[in-house]
């Protein structure tokens, strides 16, 4: 049985949208899964052994249209879009893309998918996983009493870069440190992570610090303040998440990094903005976290205070200490 999923969202939304594919791997042992995912999202997951091949959406007309011809000349037996809500990319590939069936949703007026999924509004309160997997309640999956968790794999290229960084610095137990995130709305500015650290219990663990490439002055100045942190020069989402794996506790905003923590099961400290509807679209799904969050309809983690944030920090890492 062969399967195409797309998926052109956000890292994060990737990295939830991976017990899709265990789960169908689960349902049907033999079958052929195939990814469309975007430039940006589709790394995280290429080495991933469930999935049969990777097509990537680039927008250029010369890109797209060898993408089309790549893609049609394949027949799957399902297609799954499991997002939620209309979307004019997903509603062309839904369109354009061989399917014997066709799982998704469909706004007023439209009937492109046979196998309708709920909507958004219909899906308030629930996870992004529990959404996701949705798509596949037609093909016999039976919802489950726990969500499961997402499900990364290490890239041998990030495991021995890693390594080197650890040894170079002289790093062993350690917890990791993120200050990035997609929006400027979900980052502290350096000086409040400066008067985080200053008052943070980290015991016997080094700090190892991670972001994105735009965020490099943040990081830079956090060192300048704290020299004793150790900033990781990552090369990709990759790396971090060889990082992360191996690390004792993951602070981190709300962001991809909270995902990729519960991948790995990895006690989480995260700061969350106060808006209750998506928090619980994206509330992380490791065992042990304690989160954070800005008050109530607050829509950045800047309404956090530093010393609300140490003092639930403190307690939460006595624990690990």
């Amino acid at each position: 049985m062969k399967f195409i999923l797309v998926q052109l969202g956000r890292i994060g939304d990737m990295i939830l949208l991976t017990p899709v594919f265990n789960k169908i791997k689960q349902l049907f042992p033999d079958a052929s899964i195939d990814l469309l995912a975007g430039r940006h999202n589709s790394g995280i997951v290429s080495n991933n052994p469930n999935i049969n091949h990777i097509f990537t959406y680039e927008k250029t007309p010369l890109k797209f249209i060898s993408l089309l011809k790549k893609i049609r000349a394949n027949r799957y037996d399902y297609l799954i879009d499991p997002k939620d809500h209309y979307s004019r990319e997903s509603y062309i590939f839904a369109n354009l893309i061989k399917a014997k069936n066709k799982i998704g949703f469909n706004p007023s007026g439209k009937n492109t998918f046979n196998i309708k999924i709920e909507s958004q509004e219909e899906n308030a309160g629930k996870h992004y996983v529990e959404r996701s997997l949705q798509a596949l309640y037609p093909l016999g999956y039976k919802k489950e009493h726990f969500l499961p968790k997402p499900e990364l794999f290490l890239f041998q290229d990030s495991e021995k870069y890693f390594t080197q960084f650890l040894k170079a610095n002289n790093v062993s137990k350690y917890i990791v440190l993120n200050v990035s995130a997609s929006r400027e709305n979900k980052m502290w500015k350096s000086h409040k992570w400066i008067e985080f650290l200053a008052e943070a219990e980290l015991g016997n663990f080094d700090l190892v610090i991670t972001n994105s490439p735009t965020e490099q002055k943040l990081t830079e100045e956090i060192k300048k303040s704290c020299p004793y942190v150790n900033l990781f020069p990552s090369r990709s989402i990759n790396d971090i998440v060889s990082a992360i794996s191996k690390s004792a506790l993951v602070i981190s905003p709300d962001t991809a990094i909270v995902h990729i923590a519960a991948a790995f099961d990895k006690a989480l400290f995260a700061l969350y903005n106060g808006l209750e509807s998506f928090y619980h679209k994206f509330y992380p799904l490791s065992s042990k976290k304690e989160i954070v969050k800005s008050p109530l309809n607050e829509g950045s983690i800047e309404g956090i205070a530093t010393g609300l944030a140490v003092s639930k920090f403190n307690e939460f890492i006595k624990e690990f200490i």
